[in-house]
């Protein structure tokens, strides 16, 4: 078995046992969160990660929960207020 369908197969159990919850196996895509964003009722989900920014006495972010909106989501919401990629102006 794959480590993927291992993961997915004991998180499922887990959901089921512990929680009570039922796992769609259709549904459910596993995704690395350093590689990758999940999406979740719109939004990104990610972990940040840099080596470069420093926050108060030199502690970094990595490892935080990012929760994000996608791209495409914001250009969707500003299209209405765009003519030609630039924003209209207003009408009196």
């Amino acid at each position: 078995m794959r480590p993927q369908r291992v993961s997915k197969h004991r998180l499922a159990q887990f959901l089921r046992d512990e929680l009570r919850l039922e796992l769609s196996q259709d549904k459910t895509l596993i995704t690395h969160a350093r590689t990758g964003a999940a999406r979740f009722l719109g939004y990104e989900i990610t972990i940040q990660h840099n080596d470069t920014k420093k926050t108060g006495r030199y502690r970094r972010f990595n490892g935080q929960i990012a929760l994000r909106v996608p791209r495409d989501v914001i250009k969707a919401k500003c299209a209405p207020y765009l003519a030609r990629g630039n924003p209209q102006r207003e009408r009196l």
